[in-house]
């Protein structure tokens, strides 16, 4: 029986190295050097992962990455905060309520602020994996939750972990709502999938603020991800109430039903639920916001200066287009997200920059800001030049993508322009932002020649894309039970995107 078990253990061992072997880089310049054999690397990662999977865990990874320099000895620190389902109005600096979130309103009048940031996707696993490769969606193949990124993509923190940061990693989700494979870069992760949304918040955040102090000689890059603005919009009080006006029509222990039973049924909400729906979240922002400010307290402690991003991978709608929640269509309260740029000395304080900017962005960004070369292949642009008040590169384009549906946004002498392809028909729908950001009339008919000369470019780059990646990215997730019940905590009832 015991030779038995153990003849079955290599079987499995031996397919998964063999399907794993498809996905290696392989590149000269990013080949990755693995400790012992690459199948017993693989095996490692692994079961890494899975220790990540079936409790909280902290790990340490095996799978190191071969040096391609050294960053300079005054490189700084950088820290990327992903604030999940943070629409960008949430926030005063973007509108939103001012009495709200004054951490975040103080690190964008410290730092600069992007007006016009987008999410490459309306959903979590996309827009990371586009965070971290700047590749689009359809490029990467990451389109949902199920998907993972293949690891043959260079990441982010591979690449600074190659020129010597030292890197780690902290969320409060299960691992693969980020797409990427925590342990493809990260030398340090932690997960924290089990418990309330304040729970593995607070986990991820215990951890953060314990690893930022740690080896002040050499820079690091790490990773903070959290879920407190997330349905079900469920945190501490004096912020779960401060925003209503009674008790909550929509009960909070209720609120992730609600939101996937009438997310398309406007008619069946009344305007005191969505009223409710919306303090409920603004609580949220003002929960996590107290996070913001006790992690720049860490920060400004270091000896070594620090570059610190704040964004999101999505936002949430409220009705503002027929639908309710975040993940299937590209409307302005889902795509478009705060960021943030912030470091003293590093990032001079500015008016808000208005230049278009996108999730794909902060690899080369950030590379800049590391001092390091970046690799080649990157689809995202340096927004350092824009963050230092240099003059804005003209035409830029945003695209954004979902299965089903794809936007592009391009900056024209009367302002940005959006054009979207919904479902099969790939009817356009085509918006003057800066005159109607609510997107509430259609201008295609009336501007043809502008749809004929965005369409193209939107096209040829999303749909023809996507095709060769289903057909070349098989490799997903195996979803646990306990994992599915996380996800169905937070909405995801499908363990869809």
């Amino acid at each position: 029986m015991a030779l038995r078990h153990s003849l079955r253990l290599i079987l499995l061992a031996f397919l998964w190295t063999g399907c794993s072997s498809w996905f290696t880089d392989e590149r000269p310049q990013a080949r990755k050097k693995k400790r012992g054999k690459s199948r017993k690397a693989h095996i490692e990662a692994k079961r890494e992962l899975q220790a990540a999977d079936d409790a909280n865990a902290h790990v340490e990874s095996n799978v190191k990455v071969e040096l391609l320099g050294q960053a300079p000895a005054d490189a700084p620190n950088i820290l990327l905060i992903s604030l999940d389902t943070l629409r960008a109005d949430a926030l005063p600096s973007y509108g939103g309520r001012p009495d709200n979130a004054p951490a975040l309103t103080a690190l964008a009048s410290e730092g600069i602020l992007f007006t016009n940031s987008y999410a490459q996707a309306p959903s979590t696993s996309p827009t990371h994996a586009s965070m971290f490769t700047s590749q689009l969606p359809a490029e990467h193949g990451v389109m949902g939750t199920k998907h993972r990124l293949p690891l043959s993509h260079w990441t982010l923190a591979e690449h600074l972990q190659a020129y010597g940061y030292r890197t780690w990693a902290t969320t409060s989700s299960v691992r693969f709502a980020l797409g990427v494979q925590l342990n493809q870069g990260f030398s340090e992760y932690a997960v924290y999938s089990q418990g309330t949304q304040y729970e593995k918040s607070s986990s991820a955040m215990k951890v953060a603020l314990q690893t930022i102090p740690q080896d002040p000689a050499r820079p690091w890059f790490g990773f903070i991800h959290l879920m407190d603005v997330h349905a079900p919009y469920l945190v501490p009080e004096p912020h779960q109430s401060k925003y209503l006006t009674g008790v909550s029509s929509v009960p909070p222990e209720d609120t992730v039903r609600f939101l996937h039973q009438y997310r398309l049924d406007k008619d069946a909400v009344s305007e005191q639920q969505v009223e409710d729906l919306r303090a409920m979240y603004a609580g949220g922002v003002s929960h996590v916001d107290t996070r913001i400010a006790q992690i720049v307290a860490a920060v400004k402690a270091l000896e070594r200066p620090t570059v610190v991003v704040v964004t999101a991978d999505h936002g949430e709608a409220f009705f503002e287009k027929n639908y309710l929640g975040h993940g299937a269509f590209l409307h302005e309260a889902i795509m478009r997200v705060p960021l943030i740029f912030w470091g003293p000395g590093l990032v001079p304080p500015g008016p808000p920059r208005n230049a278009l900017a996108q999730s794909i962005d902060l690899f080369p960004t950030l590379t800049a800001y590391a001092k390091v070369p970046p690799p080649e292949g990157l689809r995202g642009e340096n927004l350092r030049p824009v963050i230092e008040g240099n003059d804005v590169p003209s035409g830029r384009t945003v695209i954004g993508q979902a299965p089903q549906r794809s936007m592009l946004i391009r900056e024209t002498e009367g302002g940005p322009y959006k054009l979207v392809l919904n479902g099969k028909n790939r009817k356009p729908r085509l918006y003057a932002l800066s005159d109607d950001p609510l997107e509430q009339t259609n201008l295609a008919r009336k501007h043809p020649e502008l749809v004929a000369q965005l369409k193209p470019a939107l096209t040829s780059v999303s749909f023809r894309a996507l095709a060769k990646t289903r057909a070349q990215n098989e490799e997903q997730w195996d979803i646990t039970d306990a994992e599915r019940e996380a996800l169905e905590a937070i909405g995801y009832m499908d363990a869809g995107p």
